[in-house]
């Protein structure tokens, strides 16, 4: 007969599933910024920033400029690290880095269904449906604004 093994059995959490997204910023004929959101996948009417998974071996940094063209056809030029905002979503929960891009140029139609579309910084943030992504929004304009734009 085989002994059994007794103890305490603890339950360690997953860890985080990692992402990267693009905060992207173009500026207007008047020279005013304007934030690039598309539609969320997993909920079609919510706006968000692209974002997605980080391949084996792929800098976030990297996958975020990824994520940016296939998502919205996009090519952009990266100006730095944002920061990272986390949330939980059927179980998991998920860590997302972002980075602060500013446009060069549509490349393609992006993702199907994913609707890019300029808004003007007030409008982005009335439009953003979480708190975390209106925090790294924040962030991304002061990071802006460090490198030289000014309001």
């Amino acid at each position: 007969m085989k002994k059994l093994l007794s103890g305490n059995l603890t339950s360690h959490p997953s860890p985080a599933i990692k992402e990267s997204g693009a905060i992207t910023i173009r500026f207007n004929n008047k020279n005013m910024p304007e934030v690039l959101l598309i539609l969320s996948k997993k909920k079609p009417k919510v706006r968000i920033f692209p974002k997605g998974h980080i391949e084996k071996g792929e800098k976030a940094s990297a996958a975020a400029k990824r994520e940016l063209l296939e998502e919205a056809g996009i090519k952009g030029r990266l100006i730095g690290y944002a920061g990272k905002v986390s949330y939980n979503f059927k179980g998991k929960k998920y860590l997302v880095s972002y980075y602060l891009f500013q446009f060069e140029t549509f490349v393609t139609n992006g993702e199907r269904g994913r609707r890019p579309q300029w808004y003007s910084i007030n409008d982005a943030y009335s439009v953003l449906p979480f708190e975390g992504l209106k925090e790294i929004l924040e962030k991304a304009i002061k990071k802006l604004k460090k490198v030289g734009w000014k309001d």
